[in-house]
C-alpha cells in the first residue's frame, strides 16, 4: 500500500503466544525498545516471531521470522529476514535481541567485514559492481561460481558477500573506487573491506504537474538505482529531510534510489521519479557508517543495518 503501517509484533513459542508489543504507529521502521520475560517458554523450544499491521477492523499479517534454540541460547543480537512476505521480491528484516537469565545482550554484529579472495583458475572475483560512486563500489550480483562464492561456501553468515553490500577497501585502497576497482580486475589476490548497506523506506507526497525533486544523478542513469550526487533546495527531497525527525530517514548525498512505487532499475525509477503523483514509497541504500565511541574510538556494533 501506500500508507504507513502501524506494525506490532506477537512472540510465539509451541503454537503459544507469550508476548506481545505495543503498536508502532504510522512507521515503515518501527523501532519498539521493548523488553520481555518469557516465564512460560519450554527450555529448548524455538522462538516465531510475528509481524502485524493493525488496521481499523482486525490487522493484516506481514510475515514471520523464527529463531531455533541452538541459535540464542548463549544470546543473540542480529536481523533475521522475514518469511511469508509480500515484499515484490525485497527483503524484509527484524532486529531482536535475546539473553539468557542472568546474562547481558550479546553485542550486535559489525557492520564492517573484511573478505579474502584469490583469483586463482578463475578469470574474475564473481562480483558485479557499480562503480558511479567515487569512493566505494555497490556490489549488484554474485556469481553462482568464482572467488566469491567460495569465500560465501565457508564464512559465517555475519561475514558472507550480501548483494547491496559496499566494497570501502581493496589491498589497502580506501574511499577510491577507481583503486579498488583496479584492485578487482588486476590483482590475484585481494583482501577487502566490505560494508552492510542501510535500508531505508519512505512515504512521499507529490502534487500539482511538476514535480522537482531537487537532486542532482548521473547522467544518463544506469545500474540497479539511481545515484544522488546532490540535495538542493528547494525541492522534494529537501522538504522531506526539513519534515522528518529521523535522521537515519534523511536522504543524505551518495544514497541510491533503488525503488519508487513499484518501479526499479535506474531507468525505470528515473522515469518514475518524473511521473509520481500523489503518495508513493521510496526505497533507497546507502553504506553503513561507521560508527565511534565518545573517546573517537572505532566501535565494533552499529545499531541501525541489516543483513540477510
Amino acid at each position: 500500500g501506500l500508507g504507513k503501517p502501524d506494525c506490532y509484533v506477537v512472540v510465539k513459542s509451541n503454537d503459544k503466544q507469550v508476548a506481545k508489543t505495543s503498536v508502532i504507529a504510522d512507521s515503515m521502521e518501527p523501532l519498539w525498545k521493548e523488553e520481555f520475560v518469557l516465564k512460560e517458554w519450554r527450555h529448548g523450544a524455538e522462538l516465531e516471531f510475528h509481524l502485524y499491521d493493525k488496521d481499523l477492523i482486525g490487522s493484516d499479517y506481514l510475515g514471520k521470522t523464527v529463531v531455533q534454540y541452538d541459535c540464542f541460547q548463549d544470546g543473540f543480537n542480529g536481523d533475521l529476514q522475514l518469511e511469508e512476505t509480500d515484499t515484490d521480491g525485497h527483503c524484509a528484516y527484524l532486529r531482536i535481541k535475546i539473553k539468557p537469565p542472568g546474562k547481558v545482550y550479546p553485542p550486535g554484529p559489525s557492520p564492517e567485514y573484511s573478505v579474502t579472495l584469490k583469483k586463482g583458475e578463475f578469470n574474475s572475483y564473481g562480483l558485479d559492481v557499480d562503480s558511479q560512486d567515487p569512493k566505494t563500489l555497490y556490489i549488484t550480483s554474485i556469481a553462482e561460481k568464482g572467488p566469491a562464492a567460495v569465500w560465501n561456501q565457508q564464512a559465517t553468515p555475519e561475514n558472507q558477500l550480501v548483494r547491496g553490500d559496499f566494497i570501502v577497501e581493496a589491498n589497502g585502497a580506501r574511499a577510491d573506487a577507481k583503486a579498488i576497482t583496479e584492485h578487482l580486475k588486476q590483482a590475484h589476490d585481494i583482501v577487502m573491506k566490505v560494508r552492510r548497506g542501510i535500508d531505508v523506506t519512505m512515504v512521499l507526497e507529490a502534487n500539482g504537474s511538476m514535480l522537482d525533486w531537487g537532486i542532482e544523478m548521473p547522467e544518463p542513469p544506469k545500474g540497479d538505482g539511481v545515484l544522488v550526487l546532490a540535495v538542493n533546495e528547494p525541492g522534494l527531497i529537501a522538504d522531506w529531510n526539513a519534515s522528518t525527525e529521523d535522521p537515519v530517514t534523511k536522504v543524505q548525498v551518495g544514497d541510491r534510489i533503488l525503488r519508487v512505487g513499484k518501479n526499479n532499475g535506474a531507468q525505470k525509477v528515473a522515469k518514475a521519479m518524473k511521473e509520481a503523483r500523489g503518495k508513493f514509497q521510496v526505497h533507497l541504500v546507502r553504506v553503513a557508517p561507521e560508527v565511534f565511541d565518545r573517546e573517537g574510538q572505532k566501535k565494533e556494533g552499529s545499531s541501525h543495518w541489516r543483513f540477510g
